[in-house]
């Protein structure tokens, strides 16, 4: 008679690899299913200790707990489920911007992302091979991009507080690719100075003044010759 102290099938099968109890090529098919068929067995018995152990007060297994925002993402199945999602995510992330809570603000503007990335636009040359619920209308694309090219905003800005350039450049050549911003030519042509791409840098600001010639941000930078 063997006893096994408080192990899983799992932990049982790992610590007889290479033992003399391993069941090889030389096992039969019928000692191969009766030897499954014993740790399934050890295995119930063991859940219902670790029960008995729990309900009298005793060690118990530790669960893994999800968060509420990771428990939600899993039922949100619908397209009009996952745009109404970004959105609250967003509203949620610029309250945390508000509060200078740059950490959690970034977390949220990240799930905002996720959210939407895989929709397709109309234009989209994927549109076409798109299920259903990825495919956007006019309207939904509008409202998508408007989400996304201020979502990036924000985060460009938050990683030139933290002075991370390169994502602050990144960041803002995204939120550009939907639309071209003063915001978003004014923050990345700063990422660019940090980053010492002094051209670059200089093209985004002018680039500002075309868009906004009273742009007092740019006016007082050295760099540019008014």
């Amino acid at each position: 008679f063997f006893f096994f102290k408080q192990k899983t099938a799992y932990e049982m099968l790992r610590s007889l690899v290479g033992s003399e109890m391993c069941i090889r090529d030389r096992s039969t098919w019928g000692q191969q299913i009766a030897f499954y068929k014993l740790f399934l067995i050890m295995e119930e018995e063991h859940k219902g200790d670790a029960s008995n152990q729990q309900q009298q007060g005793g060690p118990s297994f530790r669960v893994i707990e999800q968060s509420e925002d990771e428990r939600k993402s899993k039922s949100f199945e619908t397209k009009e489920d996952k745009l109404n999602e970004a959105l609250r995510l967003k509203a949620e992330g610029n309250k945390y911007f508000k509060e200078q809570n740059y950490k959690k603000a970034l977390a949220s503007y990240a799930k905002v992302v996720s959210f939407v990335k895989f929709f397709q636009a109309p234009d989209s040359e994927y549109y076409k091979y798109a299920k259903k619920e990825q495919r956007l209308s006019e309207q939904e694309t509008e409202q998508v991009n408007e989400l996304l090219y201020t979502t990036y905003l924000n985060m460009s800005q938050i990683d030139l507080y933290n002075k991370n350039w390169r994502k602050a450049r990144d960041r803002a050549t995204e939120s550009l690719k939907i639309r071209k911003t003063v915001k978003g030519l004014y923050r990345r042509g700063q990422a660019y100075l940090e980053l010492n791409d002094v051209d670059l840098a200089e093209r985004d600001f002018k680039e500002v003044l075309e868009l906004d010639p009273n742009n007092t941000d740019v006016q007082a930078l050295s760099l540019i010759h008014i």
